[in-house]
């Protein structure tokens, strides 16, 4: 789904004169960019997400993109892993295999999920650190470390642009769009010599330098949007 319709761009912008289908190509090329690197550097509508990771630790991680949604409810799967039984050790899972639900709690506000030291997890941490964190030790637990196990979830993240949205983050993008695209269609935005997204290249030769810098800062909206790197 597009960030606007021509139908808003023009309740955003009343003196453009677009036609629709005008209207839908500049929707496009403007976010394009909005979404590419020099913006928020992913697709902001709701979409699906796989990411998979090492299993270094029980805890907190933070998922990357957000907003984080409840329905479908993120699945979290788990391989390579061994257990520890009071016999000694299992040997490796190899094939993916759901993860329980008390396993992990999920905070969908701030889109992190927590991992607790309880059942299989505690099990896996003790088959990957030699640590057994609030259990009685097995008698035959490992002395070293082993490979940590491989981790898989699936979520669902994003915004809904459709035209009856009241969120406040979803405005606040419809708004930097079509500021955006005003910028682009005006006489002092032909100074825009190139754009190349997936290169990540802007030339300039504007004459109106206070078109460039307001351009830019549109586009420094959209960067608040990028995917977190402290998972």
């Amino acid at each position: 789904m597009p960030i606007l319709t021509p139908e808003e761009l023009l309740n955003y912008l009343p003196l453009l004169s677009l036609e629709p289908i005008q209207a839908e190509g500049v929707i496009y090329r403007a976010q394009g960019i909005a979404e590419s690197g020099y913006g928020a550097n992913r697709n902001l509508e709701i979409t699906q997400y796989i990411d998979e990771r090492d299993l270094l630790r029980v805890g907190d991680f933070r998922l990357p993109n957000f907003p984080l949604l409840s329905d479908p409810a993120p699945s979290i799967q788990i391989r390579d892993f061994g257990l520890v039984g009071y016999g000694g050790l299992i040997p490796q899972v190899s094939q993916w295999i759901d993860l329980e639900s008390d396993s992990y709690n999920v905070d969908y506000e701030v889109g992190e999920i927590r991992f607790l030291n309880t059942g299989l997890i505690n099990n896996i941490n003790v088959y990957t650190t030699g640590i057994s964190l609030g259990v009685r030790r097995p008698r035959n637990y490992p002395m070293h470390k082993y490979p940590p196990p491989k981790l898989r979830i699936t979520y669902t993240a994003g915004y809904d642009f459709s035209p009856n949205s009241t969120s406040p983050d979803v405005k606040k993008m419809k708004s930097a769009l079509a500021a955006m695209i005003e910028v682009l269609v005006t006489k002092g935005a032909q100074g825009i010599k190139s754009e190349t997204s997936d290169q990540d290249k802007i030339e300039y030769f504007s004459a109106s330098e206070q078109q460039d810098i307001k351009y830019l800062d549109y586009l420094a909206i959209f960067r608040k949007y990028a995917p977190r790197t402290n998972f």
